[in-house]
């Protein structure tokens, strides 16, 4: 543009404000159109569809492996999924029948397969170890969580009246190859499980039909386990009476597990040896080395531990009217750190007896032990012993009057064992147990 004196200028820039950029309510209207019912339609049988399959997917998951994380977490991972499928524009009439499709599939599998609810009834059931899902096959589960295992089955086999339970556990913590088999729980344990009255239990069950629960996607299975009809909906069962009190955890203890007369007599030799003739007798379990990789992250102090014997100990002395210096006293010590033995003898002299064939651990080793005694590298002992020794810690924890407890499967065998015996429960807090039911 040329000025009145002739020159050229450059043209004039717009001042605009913010409001200059804001599209106009019509503008709006008519970039994005209003839609269709049909596409509504459709993003409804999405979101209906993404919801049921979210729902068999959650179903599916908790009944293989009874993890509400588990769950939790395949329903992400599906919705995800989903999401990704429709942002790069999968047809939405294709989407919405492969999901209902897979949706409907899935549930009707769970049902035709008996996975929801096995079918056990005048049949044998046969458990097997239960294993992690990913890396494929690994075991870590110690012995006595694996003995909740079968105490869940035998609760399953009466509700639902299975004949017998045996039990397979291979794995490379316990079989031992020393052995005549590599399944562990026979080398402890009687069996199988006879579960109906009047039959013997060298009844001949070849001719009986066998549920086998080794599969990975079966309720109960490889997966799974039936540690849930236990504990219940707890992550983890301290006490271990959620689902099934004192009283009918101890029933089924009673009933059906047959101690291998090798493990009696061994029991019967150390209560006779150590037990027989104390005024006073308590067990004391200090579960230690990985404890504090797992939450709250950190390790109950010893003092806790000698701070609740001090206080038990005069009691029970007291409700049985004898006097402290003259009753002999026994504290039966089981725990997976030497250092805490030898605490407890040096508190405690002449009174403290333990089981020398149990392994234990140094500070320096407790690194490497992330499932305890249980994979522990520096255990210098057999799996054979490492099994056993845990079995016999057990039971003689439940040989006393009293027993002094954290958290551990090990001392929840023994707080069921034993129902007459008083239980201090030591974790954030100290939890008093009555004898009896709880």
């Amino acid at each position: 543009m040329r000025s009145v004196s002739g020159s050229t200028t450059a043209p004039r820039q717009r001042v605009g404000t913010a409001l200059d950029d804001v599209e106009s309510p019509q503008t709006l209207l008519e970039g994005k159109p209003e839609t269709t019912t049909s596409e509504r339609v459709f993003a409804l049988l999405e979101s209906i569809a993404i919801a049921a399959t979210g729902f068999a997917s959650m179903l599916f998951v908790t009944h293989t492996t009874g993890d509400a994380l588990m769950c939790l977490a395949s329903w992400g991972m599906l919705y995800f999924c989903l999401c990704h499928l429709v942002k790069h524009r999968v047809k939405r009439f294709v989407l919405v029948v492969i999901i209902c499709l897979s949706a409907i599939g899935v549930v009707l599998l769970l049902f035709s397969k008996g996975l929801l609810v096995p079918d056990v009834r005048n049949k044998v059931m046969v458990i097997y170890a239960k294993e992690h899902i990913w890396p494929p096959g690994l075991v870590t589960a110690g012995i006595m969580a694996s003995i909740k295992h079968v105490l869940g089955a035998l609760r399953y086999a009466e509700l639902h009246g299975a004949v017998a339970v045996k039990v397979v556990f291979i794995d490379g913590h316990y079989s031992d190859p020393a052995m005549p088999s590599l399944n562990y729980f026979s080398y402890f344990f009687q069996q199988p499980m006879i579960m109906k009255d009047g039959l013997e239990q060298t009844a001949d069950l070849s001719r009986l039909p066998e549920v086998h629960f080794n599969q990975k996607f079966k309720k109960y299975g490889a997966w799974g386990g039936f540690q849930k009809m236990i504990e219940g909906s707890q992550s983890a069962t301290y006490p271990l009476t959620y689902a099934l009190d004192r009283e009918g955890v101890n029933r089924l203890m009673h009933k059906y597990l047959r101690l291998h007369p090798t493990i009696a007599q061994k029991i019967d030799n150390f209560k006779a040896t150590h037990l027989k003739d104390a005024d006073v007798v308590i067990g004391v379990h200090y579960r230690g080395t990985d404890t504090a990789e797992h939450w709250p992250y950190k390790k109950t102090p010893y003092e806790k531990y000698f701070a609740e014997v001090d206080k038990v100990l005069p009691e029970l002395l007291k409700e049985k009217g004898l006097e402290a210096g003259k009753a002999k006293i026994r504290i039966f010590v089981a725990s997976d750190e030497a250092a805490f033995l030898d605490k407890m003898k040096e508190r405690y002299p002449g009174q403290v007896v333990s089981n020398t064939d149990s392994p234990r651990l140094t500070p320096d080793q407790y690194a490497a032990a992330t499932e305890g005694l249980t994979n522990s590298p520096d255990v210098q002992v057999s799996n054979y012993m490492k099994g056993e020794s845990t079995i016999v810690d057990a039971i003689l924890l439940a040989a006393g009057e009293y027993l002094i407890k954290g958290r551990s499967n090990v001392s929840e065998f023994a707080f069921a064992f034993n129902m007459n015996m008083g239980v201090s429960q030591i974790f954030l807090d100290i939890t008093r147990i009555p004898k009896g039911n709880f």
